[in-house]
């Protein structure tokens, strides 16, 4: 026996419109996650397919008769449970699978109708045993459709039938997988209103040491202009993909595993669902990442959804990025100059190019200081420098930026190594795009627009754009 279907009920409605499944096992916990499955079903005008999955097993001649009948009564109550519904005014079908839980469960949500999975966080079937074992958690992970583990089915109720606003916090990062969760949410909100977090857990040190801030106010907390740098970024990617002006961003420094800070802050937040992208790791890569997922569904007190971190990333309805700030770096050759009209380019009015040039760290010459050079510069050769340089490079400045409502600024940093020293200034300043020149033939050119530009490439997540010089 493979599975029985019934007819799905046919509305008027045409054009494909995909389905929500939910899995049971008719036990209390699987009835709350059916009865949220059906309210979110009805009110988003999609059928609802009820799936019970038999476990697979081997049987003696004796024990055949047995199983058919346990079969027969599972169809009963399926077919129970959706004549229920249906009084409701839910459309549903239902199936009665033979196999293993999560395998099956996981073909199902693989079909392409398939636009969420919703189980209970409890339950007897193995699929419905998120919260104890791998078991559960391949199959959260594993699902190609998001996946809505149900641990509390009131708010989840009230909020499809339009009795309330739904509280969702989004655990959120720069990742794919967190912008999968929050375009979720943006289909959440095509449903019902929603009341909108996101959470950031963030490690200081490492953020310290991404936008080069040496400021040091503790170990277990965020400098001021990091915490400045991280809410701006967040905040962005929030409204960029969400365009919720009400949606807020919560950060929290921490040294240990962030599910817990996450699920702290999702409390004090009063969620009713934590929403989570998941990177779906499979074999030796899943043993050696912690999946915060996992850990959410672990111990989170609340419903917790699961979104793939492929949901929502057709490039072909995707918005086109809005260009408002530019770096550009120069270090005066003709390639690195030749490289700033483009960086105006990419700029409507109202927005801002930042010019950067990179020079070697001052010294104060003192024979305690390593590599003691009596010829180095003092602070004040240094600072004339620096504010000539600054004056090389306002001079560089298109005449045409200001009639195009295009600000500038010019910036003169410090580093031992340029693409680093470049990409943390970017991050500090919030580019959206980085603009560099290459082929400079000077040995300093050769440094800062060869060799460095290939490994800001590597070192940055944001978009760079290279350009060459003509040939002559």
């Amino acid at each position: 026996m493979r599975k029985k279907q019934q007819p799905l009920e046919r509305s008027a409605e045409k054009g494909p419109r995909g389905q929500i499944v939910c899995g049971t096992d008719f036990s209390i916990h699987a009835n709350e996650a059916v009865n949220a499955a059906a309210a979110i079903a009805l009110r988003s005008r999609l059928p609802l397919l009820l799936v019970h999955v038999v476990e697979k097993s081997i049987l003696t001649d004796e024990m055949v008769a047995i199983h058919r009948q346990f079969e027969k009564s599972a169809q009963e109550k399926l077919v129970h449970e959706a004549s229920l519904l249906r009084d409701r005014d839910v459309e549903v079908r239902t199936e009665l699978i033979e196999g293993h839980p999560e395998a099956e469960l996981l073909r199902v949500a693989a079909r392409p109708e398939t636009r969420l999975l919703v189980t209970a966080s409890l339950g007897h079937i193995a699929v419905s045993r998120l919260l104890i074992g791998s078991v559960a958690e391949r199959t959260a992970e594993a699902s190609p459709v998001p996946t809505l583990v149900v641990r509390d089915a009131k708010p989840l109720i009230e909020w499809a039938e339009g009795r309330r606003k739904l509280r969702v916090f989004i655990a959120g990062d720069f990742t794919a997988s967190a912008e999968a969760a929050i375009r979720w949410v943006k289909e959440l909100q095509s449903i019902g209103p929603c009341e909108v977090v996101l959470g950031h857990v963030d490690w200081p040190a490492e953020e310290r040491r991404r936008l080069g801030i040496h400021s040091l106010v503790s170990f277990s907390q965020n400098p001021p202009e990091v915490e400045q740098v991280l809410e701006r970024d967040l905040q962005a990617k929030l409204n960029r993909l969400l365009g919720d002006a009400s949606a807020r961003v919560r950060i929290t420094p921490s040294w240990g595993a962030p599910d817990f800070y996450l699920i702290e802050m999702a409390n004090e937040e009063e969620a009713d669902l934590i929403v989570v992208g998941t990177h779906q790791r499979h074999g030796l890569s899943r043993l050696m990442h912690r999946s915060v997922s996992r850990a959410l569904l672990h111990h989170a007190p609340t419903s917790v959804a699961c979104i793939p971190s492929s949901f929502g990333a057709d490039t072909s309805s995707a918005p086109i990025p809005q260009i408002h700030r530019v770096l550009v770096t120069t270090d005066f050759s003709e390639p690195g100059n030749h490289a700033i009209p483009y960086a105006y380019s990419a700029l409507a009015a109202g927005g801002t190019v930042r010019l950067v040039h990179v020079i070697p760290p001052v010294e104060m010459p003192s024979p305690l200081v390593p590599h003691f050079d009596r010829q180095r510069r003092s602070q004040k050769e240094h600072s004339k420098e620096v504010g000539e340089l600054k004056a090389k490079l306002r001079s560089l400045v298109p005449q045409q930026a200001a009639d195009r409502g295009i600000r500038s600024d010019v910036v003169v940093l410090e580093g031992l190594d340029p693409a680093a020293t470049v990409g943390q200034e970017a991050d500090r300043f919030g580019a959206d795009l980085i603009c560099i020149g290459s082929q400079g033939h000077s040995r300093l050119a050769a440094a800062v627009l060869g060799s460095v530009a290939q490994k800001l490439v590597a070192l940055t997540l944001k978009p760079v754009l290279v350009v060459r010089m003509p040939p002559a």
